[in-house]
């Protein structure tokens, strides 16, 4: 028998539905093909070396699953027809629409290439690497491609125990009688705030349908530290500042305006030290985003002060003990409960630290590594960000049911950052 589901994992595996499939990736772009089958017998060493990439979820448990065949995780795509990046980014979506067997363990890793039919032409290399949230957030995911990377390899899988979850997931706030009155007297009005709030309308809300639409772009990294340094906000700020700027773009595009935003932010709550495990540590919390500031600077300094007011404000805590409280109830009512909550906010905002240095996998490099969001019910779009070397890659999720033009939203949102490195308002 295996351990037991922690409290938010349990949360992401009971969200799932064929329209909110609670999985996340990483889209990697390489220089050429990896080797096949050092990659896949790198994978079997790292599924050995961590239990739950063997195991799946029966009620509140990780078991091992009896029939586990690597063969059903890692799958080669060799497509003629990739001529280019955007049509492998094309493929990448269609796998990523596609719903994880939830009785087999939660992940897939798919080579997408040219390479069989390339005749001399471009060499066009991908990989998706598809988690469900239930296994590990994002940073989680991350860390498992560090183990299998070739500077790595062997030297983090003897750590091999670290990349285990401990079976915590985030330590949720215990109700304890002097937890309990810390509780009623400081945090309960918070909660209710969080619960009574209403999602502004937008273009990016509605009926989701099983679809996703995947869109990257690479951003200048040290241009956007700059504008940090000079606002005085955060790296996440500046981000998010362009986000909701080619969000408004996309609504004039269409005629129409938005007069405020609700965003999901998830904030990693990972003790120092404690990178290479599995299971989420995070805490999603809204922020609430007017957008009456004309100047772009002093919107980065609205946003800055809405998050430090929000994390001040002890919503943390509110939601620990929110998350706690809902997982102690029958799954039917924890989906109905989730679901609710979703429908507060317009769309989730992930920004994530990198690899700084040159990462490579079974002798081809690395060129870039895109974060692909899952979508909560109601939401049209997630945005996501990760360093990597001297760039930043944007990833931009869609549903093609909600927001109909993808690719005009993502040229919105990088028009947007353009604009704000070239100082115009």
């Amino acid at each position: 028998m295996g351990n037991r589901v922690a409290v938010l994992d349990s949360l992401f595996f009971n969200f799932d539905t064929p329209v909110t499939h609670q999985a996340i990736a990483s889209l990697c772009l390489f220089d050429g093909l990896p080797d096949v089958l050092e990659l896949r017998s790198r994978l079997r060493v790292l599924a050995e070396n961590v239990p739950k990439l063997r195991q799946r979820i029966i009620g509140d448990m990780w078991v091992d699953d009896a029939e586990f065949n690597i063969a059903n995780h890692f799958a080669v795509l060799c497509l003629p027809e990739i001529s280019n990046r955007e049509k492998l980014v094309e493929v990448a979506s269609e796998k990523f629409s596609e719903r994880l067997n939830l009785s087999r363990p939660l992940w897939s890793f798919t080579l997408i290439s040219n390479v069989a039919e390339r005749r001399g032409g471009r060499e066009i290399v991908g990989m998706l690497f598809v988690i469900h949230h239930a296994l590990a957030d994002g940073l989680g995911g991350l860390e498992l491609i560090e183990a299998i990377a070739d500077d790595n390899f062997g030297a983090e899988l003897d750590r091999g125990k670290r990349l285990e979850s401990r079976n915590d997931g985030i330590k949720a706030a215990k109700l304890s009688a002097r937890g309990l009155e810390a509780f009623k007297r400081n945090y309960i009005a918070e909660l209710f705030r969080e619960i009574a709030a209403k999602r502004p309308k937008s273009l990016l809300n509605g009926r989701n349908s099983p679809r996703r639409v995947i869109r990257v772009f690479d951003l200048p990294v040290e241009e956007l530290r700059a504008i940090r340094r000079k606002v005085d906000v955060s790296f996440n700020d500046v981000l998010l500042g362009c986000v909701i700027d080619g969000i408004i773009r996309y609504h004039y595009k269409y005629g129409a305006s938005v007069k405020g935003l609700r965003a999901v932010v998830p904030v990693n709550v990972r003790p120092q030290g404690d990178r290479l495990s599995l299971g989420n540590r995070i805490v999603a919390l809204a922020i609430d985003l007017h957008l009456q500031c004309a100047v772009r600077e002093e919107r980065l300094r609205l946003i800055n002060r809405r998050f430090v007011e929000k994390r001040d404000s002890k919503s943390l805590y509110a939601y620990l003990t929110l998350g706690e409280l809902i997982s102690i109830l029958p799954r039917w009512l924890q989906r109905i409960l989730c679901e609710w909550q979703a429908r507060r906010t317009n769309f989730i905002f992930t920004n994530m630290p990198g690899w700084i240095k040159e990462r490579r996998l079974c002798g081809a490099k690395i060129l870039a590594n895109y974060p692909v969001l899952a979508l909560i019910k109601g939401h049209g779009a997630a945005f996501g960000f990760i360093s990597h070397e001297e760039k930043l890659c944007a990833c931009v999720v869609t549903d093609p049911n909600i927001v109909r033009e993808p690719q005009l939203l993502a040229s919105c949102v990088k028009e947007a950052v353009e604009e704000l490195i070239k100082g115009r308002d």
